[in-house]
């Protein structure tokens, strides 16, 4: 929800695709009348609600609770439990 977000990401991607396609044509042999890539960020209209439907859409998972930090194992071991995500590790 940062101001002017979607135009400062396509400015700066712009510049990065840019160098690399600099690079590129100074190793290889490239038609010097490329115009290289369009670089295009488009925001979604409901985007300030894109963490509610992630949430939304991990919490209505079937395995989700299996995932949860139960309140007897945080009153064990503490605020600690939390720092490691039981959703997104693989271990």
């Amino acid at each position: 929800m940062f101001p002017n977000f979607s135009e400062r990401l396509e400015r700066e991607l712009k510049g990065i695709v840019d160098k690399r396609l600099a690079i590129h044509s100074n190793h290889q042999a490239v038609n010097k009348n490329e115009e290289g890539v369009k670089v295009n960020v488009r925001a979604h209209e409901h985007q300030r609600y894109a963490v509610w439907s992630g949430g939304s859409l991990l919490g209505s998972l079937p395995d989700f609770p299996n995932h949860c930090v139960q309140k007897a194992e945080y009153d064990e071991k503490g605020p600690g439990c939390c720092r490691q995500s039981k959703v997104f590790s693989f271990y």
